[in-house]
């Protein structure tokens, strides 16, 4: 099996994230209109390529995590309750996940701690998934796997990524659909975030 070619560079866009709920900021004063203390007037606004929107959570403090596609591949951005870039998530707020890494179709929070969920391809391997973990400050977990990241077996090929949860103990559930040959299934993981016995390196 041959590489998956990635897609065609696309000129720079402007990606915008409204979000209107309730986090530790007041509220607009009438419900249903945008917060006005959430970046300007209710809108937070990213740089970022036209496409799908892959994914977002919102921490226990109010601070939200997304991902956003530029030219060099996805990036985690963390966001202030208050709709600001979080400096305390490297530095700037933004991790480049890289190109390399997969195309992201999931994340998820366990505590302050990101995983991030993505296929990627392999001219040996085929297509699979690889798993992403990463502290609060933005680092690569080398906790998890020896350097934060970690690419999962499945029996066969995956063709699709629903995204990815954090279950007990910790542990992270990855559902996908594979197939092998002309059978197709359905599978679902549950990865132990102690051992990581299941988890092979990239």
């Amino acid at each position: 099996m041959t590489k998956r070619a990635r897609g065609r560079v696309v000129p720079t866009a402007v990606f915008t994230l409204v979000l209107v709920f309730g986090t530790g900021v007041a509220a607009s004063a009438t419900p249903g209109e945008p917060a006005q203390q959430f970046g300007n007037d209710g809108v937070a606004t990213l740089g970022g390529r036209p496409g799908p929107f892959r994914a977002l959570a919102v921490q226990r403090d109010g601070k939200i995590v997304t991902i956003i596609e530029q030219d060099s591949g996805p990036v985690l951005v963390r966001l202030t309750a208050s709709g600001r870039l979080d400096t305390t998530f490297s530095r700037d707020g933004k991790v480049p996940l890289g190109d390399a890494f997969g195309e992201v179709a999931g994340l998820a929070l366990d505590g302050n701690k990101v995983v991030v969920a993505a296929t990627a391809d392999e001219a040996v391997t085929g297509r699979f998934v690889r798993i992403g973990r990463l502290t609060g400050t933005g680092a690569w977990d080398r906790s998890f796997a020896g350097d934060g990241r970690a690419d999962l077996d499945a029996p066969g090929d995956v063709t699709h990524l629903a995204g990815v949860a954090i279950g007990p103990s910790h542990s992270i559930v990855v559902p996908a659909n594979v197939s092998r040959g002309e059978i197709n299934s359905v599978v679902v993981s549950r990865l132990s975030i102690p051992s990581a016995c299941r988890l092979r390196r990239p």
